[in-house]
């Protein structure tokens, strides 16, 4: 091969590079609160095993997005869903049908976000797992 050869692969390897790294860039940027924060209203209430519930206030879902950032995807849940666990449920409209997303609360450090998509699990949740059993056990 010449080197006219080598610079046009070596060119295009760049260019295709440059491209995916933005795409991944601006796709990380979005997470799964930002559709919530834009609906008109949502709810947010907590549910613990023995049917007790708690309405949290909104703000709730600010600190929760902050803290988001924190954990890690370890990829689809295969957990048992049946298994009662202390459950965040958010309710929202989105384009005028009632959604809702649920984060279970599996141990101290990790949880799992439940959407109409499936199931995620996350660890290195402790930080987030005490602040929502905190709020839940507050009066």
């Amino acid at each position: 091969m010449t080197k006219k050869n080598y610079l046009i692969i070596g060119c295009t390897i760049a260019f295709f590079g440059i491209i995916i790294t933005f795409i991944l860039v601006t796709n990380n940027n979005k997470d799964w609160t930002s559709d919530i924060k834009k609906s008109a209203s949502y709810e947010i209430v907590m549910t613990d095993c023995e049917g007790r519930q708690k309405t949290l206030d909104n703000d709730v879902l600010n600190t929760i997005s902050n803290k988001w950032k924190k954990l890690s995807n370890n990829g689809p849940w295969t957990g048992n869903i049946n298994n009662c666990y202390l459950t965040v449920t958010i309710s929202y409209e989105n384009k005028g049908i009632i959604q809702k997303k649920e984060i279970l609360i599996i141990d101290n450090s990790s949880i799992v976000l439940t959407t109409n998509n499936g199931s995620t699990y996350y660890v290195n949740a402790t930080d987030i797992n005490n602040y929502l059993k905190g709020l839940f056990n507050s009066n």
